[in-house]
């Protein structure tokens, strides 16, 4: 999981570390399998912005069962 502030700067700085993560180790991390959370003071145009742009679906519930997240 990961923590983000609703900012592009931020998004910027995940992507680019994932892709130096990516490229150091040699590991891929499933973006098609990955989601975003974002907590309910966020709106919903703001949330489709982001979601869009780190291209994650959008949760609006965590579930029982761990994935790879983003919470803005």
């Amino acid at each position: 999981m990961l923590f983000i502030e609703k900012s592009v700067d931020q998004v910027d700085i995940v992507l680019k570390c994932l892709d130096e993560f990516c490229r150091s180790s040699g590991q891929k991390v499933s973006f098609a399998k990955a989601h975003m959370f974002v907590s309910c003071n966020v709106k919903y145009h703001d949330a489709m912005f982001f979601s869009t742009m780190l291209d994650f679906g959008l949760m609006s519930d965590l579930g029982k069962y761990i994935r790879f997240l983003y919470f803005i």
